[in-house]
């Protein structure tokens, strides 16, 4: 079956997304989209296309929810974080599931609406969680040992490869930036649970 996804928040994350979603098995339908950049949305629209898609083009998430929502079958929202709970919400109101990017909101009340939300519905909502909640990296943690040691290695010599001055980072855009950031992240957390293992990092 075929997944008939609308999609709120048309950015660069969400369009590389995109790009490897339509080449992915479960073969999604991006039925109809949204942004308050029609540049972005211009972008995704041509990524669908060229996957023989022909997704419709809406000038607000509202409108889109109102003309879409009994020819979807989810909702992916991309936009700035502020937005999130709003637009989770009134996608949840009108019987959608839900694929929401992380943070899933501002605060925990915003959270805790969306859960209501969820359950007045009886929908289900998927949020993309950091890579430090991973259980991948939680059985990491538990394990220690010298397969941490050298998985920590390894992160260590590409925080190495990546740590160019600031001044090539900004030369090559935030991208590189965000990459080292995440990797430092990762490799924070799990040398937080194994406290002394590795001095170096």
């Amino acid at each position: 079956m075929t997944l008939k996804i609308g999609v709120i928040g048309c950015g660069l994350k969400a369009a590389s997304y995109a790009r490897a979603w339509v080449k992915s098995p479960l073969n999604p339908d991006f039925t109809a989209l949204t942004d308050t950049n029609q540049a972005s949305v211009d972008r995704y629209a041509e990524i669908v296309r060229q996957a023989g898609g022909t997704p419709r083009i809406y000038p607000t998430a509202e409108a889109l929810l109102e003309a879409e929502a009994k020819n979807l079958d989810a909702v992916y929202i991309s936009t700035p974080h502020a937005f999130h709970a709003g637009y989770a919400k009134a996608a949840l109101e009108q019987g959608l599931n839900l694929l929401l990017e992380k943070p899933m909101s501002l605060n925990a009340a915003e959270a805790r609406e969306i859960i209501e939300a969820r359950d007045r519905a009886g929908r289900q909502v998927v949020v993309a969680y950091q890579a430090s909640l991973s259980p991948l990296l939680d059985r990491m943690r538990k394990r220690g040992g010298r397969r941490i040691r050298r998985t920590a290695h390894c992160a260590r010599r590409s925080l190495g490869k990546l740590a160019g001055p600031l001044r090539n980072e900004l030369e090559a855009g935030a991208g590189a930036l965000r990459r080292r950031l995440h990797l430092r992240h990762r490799v924070s957390f799990v040398k937080r649970g194994n406290a002394g293992l590795w001095p170096w990092v």
